[in-house]
């Protein structure tokens, strides 16, 4: 069974704003909703398995308390120069972008009238790779990246770390849209969620390679080739890099719930559509198998249905032992 021991070397600092004190920002309503989804994510033992006193979660916070939540991560290395082995940052909001690199997050009290109170990702990653705080720094930012005019960058809120031997450190930034792009909201029951946080999250906890971790190479595969989270593509288009090194980044070491395969036969070969299971709302992962009109997924305990052409059929995945095949 995979390892999911808690990472107590690993952090992480989550924002999510939607209550701004300008008129012109009020509206959203997902994003504190996807802070919350991301922070069950990345304390989650079959997730990040952060432990939970490792990380802020701050919502609707100004520039200020931000900055704070920065610093406090930072303290520790002040005196050692190193802080901890993984730092996981997720911003969600409004956003602007002063150059194609950027993402910034409008803090609580920023916006057009307080152009200086926000967080740009980018410049304070890059303030994390040249310090050497940490060995491993991933970024999510679920904002847009829209161009206002001109917005200076803020600074981080330590002056710079001029190390003589820079550190390696590997890192992951992922942007909910290209350079000008708007991020979408779209409801999802009797709330909202951000449509680059809800592809991500699925990802995050689907694109599990054969011994059950979950990658950057492998999450940034499925984020942008599984039919399962490429459908919401047509509302905008993101931006995911890694610099992660011959090694690759495991973000995720496996769920405690082992898995079972599940061999779906479908007569006319079209691609099954798998769901149901233990709390989730969206369809399994199903790939090609090498059989004629084969899919396969992975699947924890639970009652299940696959659909294809108009039909469907119920089936158990009872746990530990083997599933007959699946014929629609």
């Amino acid at each position: 069974m995979p390892d999911t021991t808690e990472k107590k070397d690993h952090f992480a600092l989550i924002v999510g704003i939607e209550d701004y004190q300008e008129d012109e920002l009020k509206g959203l309503k997902g994003a504190k909703n996807d802070a919350d989804e991301f922070y069950r994510w990345v304390t989650s033992p079959s997730g990040g398995a952060v432990p939970d006193g490792n990380v802020r979660l701050l919502k609707d916070s100004t520039i200020e308390q931000i900055e704070r939540a920065f610093l406090g991560l930072c303290e520790p290395a002040t005196t050692s120069g190193y802080a901890g082995k993984r730092l996981y940052v997720y911003l969600s909001g409004h956003g602007v972008a002063q150059d194609v690199h950027e993402a910034s997050l409008l803090a609580a009290d920023g916006g057009r009238n307080a152009r200086d109170r926000h967080v740009p990702g980018w410049h304070w990653l890059s303030w994390f790779l040249a310090s050497g705080y940490f060995s491993e720094v991933i970024l999510f930012a679920d904002c847009c990246r829209s161009v206002r005019g001109t917005w200076a960058v803020r600074r981080f809120p330590l002056d710079p770390i001029n190390r003589a031997s820079p550190a390696r450190v590997r890192w992951v930034r992922g942007f909910a849209v290209q350079f000008g792009g708007k991020a979408i909201e779209e409801d999802e029951g009797l709330r909202s969620r951000g449509v680059f946080t809800r592809a991500l999250l699925t990802a995050l906890e689907h694109a599990r390679q054969p011994d059950g971790t979950v990658t950057a190479r492998s999450m940034s595969n499925y984020f942008f080739n599984s039919p399962e989270v490429t459908k919401w593509r047509r509302y905008q288009a993101p931006s995911l890099l890694a610099d992660v090194g011959v090694d690759d980044l495991v973000l995720s070491t496996g769920g405690a719930e082992p898995r079972e395969p599940v061999a779906v036969l479908v007569e006319d070969g079209e691609r099954p559509t798998i769901v149901g299971g233990p709390k989730r709302p969206e369809p399994w992962v199903v790939r090609p198998g090498t059989r004629p009109g084969e899919f396969l997924a992975e699947l924890p305990r639970g009652i299940y249905v696959a659909k294809a052409g108009g039909r469907s059929k119920p089936f158990e995945v009872p746990g530990g032992v083997r599933v007959d095949d699946v014929r629609l």
